[in-house]
């Protein structure tokens, strides 16, 4: 948004950092409104908010919930870069900024905006948990009382810390309306006779007993025949009857499964071999179709508009499935494999109208090449790895010495920096903090 005088602004020292001011972007008015802390170092080069690696993660949240990008309206508290090390801005210039952030909340009047981390909450709420939840405010943000504000973890606190990337992405997924799996789940009895080869291709999905490969066992297997229909073992008998059968015949049934990687090296290890030619992965199509994330339950939210159950929803604390209501895991396992098949269906189309089968086939047969490596490692000579090292360092070290006349520490951006900048009076191409003394 082009804000009056905000290019000139001078009301805090931030303006003598960086290249650009980076002003919000998107529609205005909008419904939605996302407000960040400040702008990092890719946004300040480029003079636009939320396009570095935290506004790419951003995007796949928006997916996440629903939202399409253009839609919105997103913008910083503060309108320069901080620095190097992105430091949270000082109060002082979260004032200074504060007219340029409340007119701009004025000229959008969303409905609803989001606040991203800490900074951006307290600054705007006070203290309040950063928990997703929506609250109905009186304050009169851009002069108007009514608006919902959610509370939320910033995206870039997953990159600094990826174990926090579950429950942002959980806070993105509670925000869709979504509908939840219509699925059909029937237990197979052990005689009953099931004709698997009628239904082709076929998903499977394991419970375990653990997420150990080597050592778990199978507690059911489930089967997704049909978009709204699975059967489910206990055990692997019909699997293991069709698998067998097919084995003696031309015909090369598709096995669809979602982290081949996990399943296919149990059943092998239960005796039910499932050539590569058959195995076609759900998680290794998504990843060659570019979509992030690529868990079962994000891609089905994001791209069926599906609200799955996580196995910890199903069975508590529980990491056994052995100790999960039958029932429960029955479905739970039957929903996972029915929707599985849909998404094969839908990415098969996709490769297909991208060209991309190739690359699909490449990844495939990688998959076991690089299970045998995790299996038995890598052969290494580490007599040549040591050689190796010793002459990197003292290679290092010359170049070092070359450069600079003197021991420098090339792990230590101030060192870097008065080498390139002052030593060797390299231009820099864009302003940068000035070295302290």
């Amino acid at each position: 948004m082009n804000l009056p005088g905000l290019a000139s602004c001078t009301a805090c020292p931030l303006h003598t950092i960086g290249t650009f001011i980076v002003p919000g972007k998107g529609p205005v008015p909008a419904d939605i409104m996302i407000i960040g802390e400040a702008p990092g170092e890719e946004e300040d080069q480029r003079g636009e908010p939320f396009v570095g690696a935290a506004g790419k993660y951003l995007d796949t949240l928006l997916s996440i919930a629903g939202i399409r990008r253009e839609d919105i309206y997103v913008s910083n508290l503060v309108k320069h870069w901080p620095g190097l090390g992105n430091p949270t801005p000082r109060k002082s210039y979260l004032r200074a900024c504060r007219p340029w952030l409340d007119e701009e909340i004025r000229r959008v009047n969303p409905d609803t905006i989001f606040l991203l981390g800490a900074t951006a909450v307290h600054e705007l709420l006070g203290k309040c948990p950063l928990d997703g939840v929506g609250r109905d405010t009186d304050l009169r943000l851009g002069g108007r009382a009514s608006r919902t504000i959610f509370p939320m973890l910033h995206p870039a606190a997953a990159l600094h810390n990826p174990g926090l990337a579950p429950i942002i992405e959980d806070q993105w997924r509670k925000m869709v309306k979504g509908v939840k799996p219509n699925v059909s789940v029937f237990p197979v009895k052990q005689s009953a006779s099931y004709d698997l080869r009628l239904y082709s291709p076929l998903s499977i999905d394991l419970e375990t007993t653990s997420l150990n490969i080597r050592t778990c066992g199978i507690v059911c297997t489930a089967i997704g025949y049909d978009a709204d229909r699975a059967v489910v073992d206990r055990g692997r008998t019909s699997l293991e009857a069709f698998v067998a059968d097919n084995h003696n015949r031309s015909f090369i049934p598709t096995c669809i499964f979602h982290n081949a990687g996990f399943d296919v090296p149990i059943l092998e290890r239960h005796g039910i071999h499932i050539p590569v030619e058959w195995v076609w992965d759900t998680m290794l199509s998504g990843y060659v179709l570019g979509y992030q994330p690529l868990g079962l339950k994000s891609r089905a939210l994001r791209e069926l508009g599906i609200i799955m159950e996580t196995f910890e929803e199903v069975a508590g604390k529980a990491k056994d499935a052995t100790l999960v209501d039958p029932k429960k895991l029955d479905y739970y396992a039957g929903v996972d494999s029915s929707v599985t098949r849909q998404l094969y269906f839908k990415d098969k189309k996709e490769i297909e109208e991208n060209g991309a089968g190739e690359i699909l086939a490449i990844e495939h047969q990688l998959t076991p090449v690089l299970r045998g490596m995790e299996d038995r490692g890598i052969l290494v000579d580490t007599t040549i790895l040591e050689a190796l090292g010793e002459e990197l360092d003292a290679r290092t070290k010359e170049i070092q010495d070359t450069l600079s006349g003197y021991n420098i520490n090339l792990d230590s951006p101030q060192q870097v920096a008065k080498l390139l900048f002052e030593d060797l009076q390299i231009t820099p191409i864009k302003k940068t903090i000035p070295l302290q003394p």
